[in-house]
């Protein structure tokens, strides 16, 4: 059963699959995938990582919806963030895409 911000999949459709790196308040490096999906309203992007759970609100474009979702990211002090497209539909393009990187967000001590 999907959590309560997983995007139902009844209705929807799951286009692209990007894969996120970054550091969480802990300094920690994690590695998450992100999921962007097509709904009657605009594309969404979904991301879990521990106990964050995170949909952003629709968008008109995937790359849009990313954008979202990696302000979002910074707001809660998840830091160095980077991503790269791994599918889009069913094919793999990991391999041939660079990275996007992504400026921290400052913080009130700097």
């Amino acid at each position: 059963m999907p959590s309560p911000t997983q995007p139902a999949t009844r209705g929807r459709l799951r286009v692209e699959i990007h894969q996120l790196e970054g550091f969480d308040r802990r300094d920690k490096s994690f590695n998450r995938n992100v999921e962007i999906w097509r709904t009657a309203h605009g594309y969404v992007a979904y991301f879990q990582y521990e106990g964050l759970e995170i949909q952003t609100q629709p968008a008109l474009r995937p790359v849009d919806a990313l954008k979202a979702l990696v302000g979002l990211l910074s707001q809660r002090g998840i830091a160095h963030i980077r991503t790269r497209l791994n599918f889009k539909g069913n094919r793999y393009l990991a391999e041939r895409l660079a990275w996007v990187g992504y400026p921290s967000a400052s913080s009130p001590d700097s």
